[in-house]
């Protein structure tokens, strides 16, 4: 399904000005104050289930990429971004015993946390995450990077430091009914905390927001 990626001023409004196809839905990933991203369903009774099931096998796939098995109970994994995926990704670092560390700008993080996973998709963030990753550290892109190209030094930040960046594909269509161990609290996670942007309605900040086709011309 496609991607679509809106500005936090945007949602911000009275009325969502976003170009869906009529017959859409798009769940966008909240949590941002400047963009957000999000993927793009056919309208019917199964988009929020597919798309639930999609965010919580993706946000399980991060974490164990982040944390593979046999990684010691107690292992740091800081994750960056207050969005759904975000929030599903913590929660499935700590169904595995592991510490999730909350982050809410790669400053936080800079020289601290060895493994990050980025939530955000933001290209000014992982260029600073990559600038500031510890020796030997590790970043997970869990979220779709908002630009196809990223400028990096590569001899100097990836290959001189050992990093490894390491990226999550979108667990959509036969990957989430394949994933496995996608627990029911997750899905009931996301399905609980989207929150349906209307015209004439300011958007409060939530972790997961709903747009149809049709109420956003």
């Amino acid at each position: 399904m496609p991607r679509i990626w809106i500005t936090a001023e945007q949602m911000r409004t009275t009325a969502p000005t976003v170009d869906l196809p009529a017959g859409s839905t798009a769940f966008i990933n909240g949590g941002s104050e400047t963009l957000l991203w999000g993927h793009v369903y056919q309208a019917g009774p199964e988009a929020r289930r597919q798309a639930a099931d999609e965010f919580a096998a993706t946000a399980i796939a991060a974490a164990r990429i982040a944390a593979p098995p046999g990684s010691a109970p107690g292992h740091r994994v800081a994750v960056l971004g207050d969005g759904m995926l975000a929030h599903l990704i913590r929660a499935a670092l700590a169904a595995e015993s592991l510490s999730a560390v909350p982050v809410a700008a790669p400053a936080a993080a800079a020289g601290r946390e060895r493994v990050i996973i980025d939530s955000t998709g933001s290209v000014s963030v992982l260029s600073e995450i990559i600038r500031t990753l510890p020796r030997l550290g590790r970043l997970v892109l869990a979220a779709p990077p908002c630009s196809p190209e990223i400028t990096l030094a590569t001899y100097r930040d990836i290959h001189v430091r050992g990093l490894a960046l390491i990226g999550v594909p979108w667990a959509g269509g036969a990957l989430a009914s394949v994933s496995g161990g996608v627990s029911p609290e997750l899905i009931e996670a996301v399905l609980a905390e989207a929150a349906r942007a209307r015209p004439g309605e300011p958007t409060a900040g939530r972790p997961l927001y709903v747009l149809d086709g049709e109420i956003s011309p």
